[in-house]
């Protein structure tokens, strides 16, 4: 936050805590003077006064509610698709990203009952009496119109898919898809894997909602998500209404100011609000005394630019955390990177020196191809919309999730002709989201053959697959958040062997992967590090083609969606002082790590 940002920041803060009876005389004498004495301070807490009206509106309509929205979502979380396919994906959702300790100290706060600014006493309750006929009289005086009276959240007119990446659904309406199915209040939607953008209209009122698997959601009788469980991104910027909303989680209720733009992510006990716009209030179904965060009427106040993670066990919160909000986890259309990957000289200069047969760094674009750096051949041609970014020495392919159709890369020659026996292959990725895609392949070639027959085969004769897995649909086939390492000898849409990674994968984060296979092993390295090996001792098939992007050269399964940098093919087995090295030849990234 910027400077005037962090003023405004800390007046709501010192506001709030006036309003609940937190703060000393001499507190409130000092903010009610900073204030007077700042007409944009003054209009910003009188959107503040008029927010907070609208929520504790909500709060009293749906009391009643409440209760029982909690008998009914109390044990969700823990017992849901997410936690059976997913297992310890917990720490993934709302541990491994934990935001860091930024607790506020503060003094006991006084008890105080759910009522609208309730007022200390003495004099704090004449100054803030004073306080809000001054905001409020220099608001209508500047001509910026006094507050809107708040209505009820109307039935939307409209609630429908907007847009989709490749989903993968697990309990959902029959055909849904992008523009093609509106979804009525008390169905359930459950994304094991993809990206889905979900658009709510009503008279006045609007919401965008990102949904990204492994998530589930049920849409109230406003249109509202419910989730379940899993990562949300809920929108109001777009929306002409001056009123807020209040969305339902699991253990939890979340009230939204008006324009207020939020990240959701929960599973089992474990939730994470990151507000980028507005601010929000959590009212959490777990007793919060033994926590030092802010509470506001009970709940804890989350700011623009800040994030908040409470972890709760046999109905007492036992952790509470405040830190930075951070958009990039969240955002898989963007795909607000992990930061743009800078590679070093000395991290060229080891690839080199292991002497690879091809190496593409997609820096040099010639005759529709991403050029091999080190021998004339094994170009890689581009087909449909590839994109390349970052700035020149430091450019990488960008698999954009908006993207639809085929787009891949692939060489013209077989590769697996100067590969006979043992080989490598490395690379840096950074997937926008989890979903089941392949990276690179060698498999015989099938564009020509489809072009004849007028229509691609429905499956492909692969030597290699390199994928990141997700729910397929077949538990034999992917695992979710998973590599997954592929080997045939003779070329097959079947049979062969592969090797999964023991940890996960990482999404909006950049990272490491080499495969390797000697004379009788298969290796998988993630970040410089063994992550699993399984015996094999056959050898490639000659005459398959390498694939970047999709499964194949015709179909376009299992496209990747995200980035990809430097990859590199060797005739031999790399050893793995010769990987580690490599990861730690890197430079640092900068921005944001993202990984979930």
């Amino acid at each position: 936050m910027d400077k005037q940002q962090r003023e405004q920041h800390d007046v709501l803060r010192r506001w709030l805590l006036v309003c609940d009876g937190q703060a000393t005389p001499d507190e409130e004498a000092r903010l009610f003077a900073q204030i007077a004495a700042d007409e944009e301070l003054q209009a910003m807490v009188a959107c503040v006064a008029q927010d907070q009206s609208t929520l504790e509106r909500c709060l009293s309509e749906r009391q009643l509610e409440n209760q029982q929205l909690g008998d009914q979502l109390g044990g969700v979380a823990g017992e849901g698709a997410a936690a059976r396919l997913y297992g310890g994906a917990a720490d993934a959702l709302a541990g491994r990203h934990a935001v860091p300790a930024r607790r506020n100290q503060r003094t006991t706060p006084r008890a105080n009952a759910w009522s609208l600014f309730p007022l200390p006493a003495g004099t704090g309750a004449l100054a803030a009496t004073l306080l809000i006929g001054v905001v409020f009289g220099a608001w209508l005086v500047g001509g910026r119109g006094g507050p809107t009276p708040v209505a009820s959240v109307d039935s939307p007119q409209s609630v429908f898919v907007a847009k989709v990446s490749n989903c993968v659904w697990g309990a959902a309406p029959e055909g849904i898809g992008a523009n093609s199915l509106k979804l009525r209040d008390g169905e359930v939607v459950e994304l094991l894997e993809g990206f889905a953008a979900l658009s709510i209209e009503s008279t006045g009122w609007r919401a965008d909602v990102q949904l990204e698997g492994p998530a589930a959601i049920v849409l109230s009788s406003e249109g509202l998500p419910i989730l379940r469980y899993g990562k949300m991104l809920v929108d109001l910027s777009s929306s002409v209404s001056s009123r807020g909303v209040t969305l339902d989680l699991p253990l939890s209720r979340l009230h939204l100011s008006a324009g207020a733009k939020v990240g959701i992510a929960s599973l089992d006990n474990e939730s994470e609000i990151h507000v980028f716009s507005g601010f929000a209030t959590l009212e959490s179904r777990r007793d919060l005394s033994n926590t030092d965060l802010l509470t506001v009427k009970g709940g804890l106040l989350i700011s623009a630019g800040e994030s908040c993670s409470i972890t709760s066990s046999q109905g007492v919160v036992t952790k509470a955390e405040q830190g930075d909000a951070n958009p990039g986890l969240f955002d898989a259309e963007g795909l607000i990177r992990g930061g743009d990957i800078r590679v070093t000289d000395d991290y060229i200069g080891a690839v080199r020196q292991s002497s690879p047969i091809a190496y593409y760094r997609f820096e040099t674009f010639k005759d529709n191809s991403f050029v091999n750096e080190v021998q004339d051949k094994f170009h890689l041609h581009a087909k449909g919309p590839v994109r390349v970014a970052g700035l020149p020495g430091n450019r990488y392919v960008n698999f954009y999730v908006g993207d639809i159709g085929s787009r891949y890369l692939a060489t013209e020659e077989p590769i697996t002709d100067e590969l006979p026996a043992d080989y490598s292959v490395e690379f840096w990725m950074n997937p926008s989201h989890h979903h089941t895609a392949t990276i690179v392949s060698f498999l015989v070639p099938e564009l020509e053959p489809s072009i004849e027959a007028a229509q691609p085969p429905t499956t492909s004769k692969h030597g290699l697959l390199i994928e990141i897995g997700g729910y397929s649909g077949d538990a034999l086939t992917m695992r979710p958040q998973k590599l997954r390492y592929l080997h045939r000898h003779s070329p097959d849409s079947v049979g062969g062997t592969q090797l999964f990674s023991d940890g996960n994968h990482a999404v909006r984060e950049w990272q490491h992967v080499t495969c390797v296979k000697s004379a009788d092993q298969m290796r998988l390295f993630l970040n410089g590090k063994l992550a699993g090996q399984t015996q094999e001792v056959s050898d490639l098939a000659e005459g398959l083609a390498a694939v970047v992007g999709q499964i194949s050269d015709a179909r376009t399964s299992r496209m990747y969606f995200g980035e990809l940098d430097e990859l590199a093919i060797y005739d031999r087995a790399l050893s793995e002082d010769e990987i580690g090295s490599h990861y730690r030849a890197m430079g640092a990234f900068e921005g944001h790590s993202n990984g979930l």
